[in-house]
């Protein structure tokens, strides 16, 4: 038994170092380069002026349903979370209740402030 052992110990060298040194040998395969040309250069273009604002087409207040979250009522609307939080003057922005309305749009005091 203990002859064996050894035996299957020495086989199982030799093959690992065969191994090694087949992974060692071997040359690496690299990815394909491919050339590209370079861009040709491109006449400058003049800006165009900024487009006027477009109209605020968000109502002025969304009512909670079942199953609204805040997160997903600003993402609906186009605004962050936070905003709705401090436009409705929401203390924990996990709680909110079916019914309730919610502002979404900055109160007057904010816009003029903003400008």
């Amino acid at each position: 038994m203990k002859v064996r052992l050894q035996r299957f110990r020495g086989v199982l060298a030799a093959v690992l170092a065969l191994l090694l040194a087949y992974g060692c040998a071997s040359t690496p395969r690299q990815a394909p380069v491919i050339e590209r040309k370079p861009a040709v250069a491109r006449p400058a273009v003049k800006p165009s002026p900024p487009a006027a604002r477009e109209a605020d087409s968000r109502p002025d207040y969304y009512t909670v349903r079942k199953g609204d979250t805040l997160y997903t009522i600003a993402l609906d609307h186009g605004l962050d979370y936070r905003e709705l939080v401090e436009w409705n003057n929401i203390t924990n922005p996990n709680v909110i209740r079916v019914g309730q309305r919610l502002r979404l749009k900055a109160p007057v005091r904010l816009r003029l402030r903003r400008k």
